[in-house]
């Protein structure tokens, strides 16, 4: 969307229809690649994936929490 490729983020229904437009969760200057979700026995859920800006791979972690 914004020239790279970055991790975005909606809330789906049980049926998995959206429920809200996506919301950008990373900002990389290149390539955010490879998302995966992982998720924490309190219901808080992560997002690890790869990123190329330093021009090799590095592995980030992010979380998400709703409120």
């Amino acid at each position: 969307r914004n020239g790279s490729y970055n991790v975005y983020s909606r809330f789906i229904s049980p049926a998995l229809e959206p429920l809200t437009e996506a919301m950008q969760i990373t900002f990389a200057a290149n390539d955010a690649l490879g998302p995966v979700a992982v998720f924490g026995s309190g219901g808080d859920v992560g997002i690890v994936y790869s990123d190329y800006s330093a021009g090799r791979p590095q592995v980030y972690f992010t979380s998400l929490t709703c409120r």
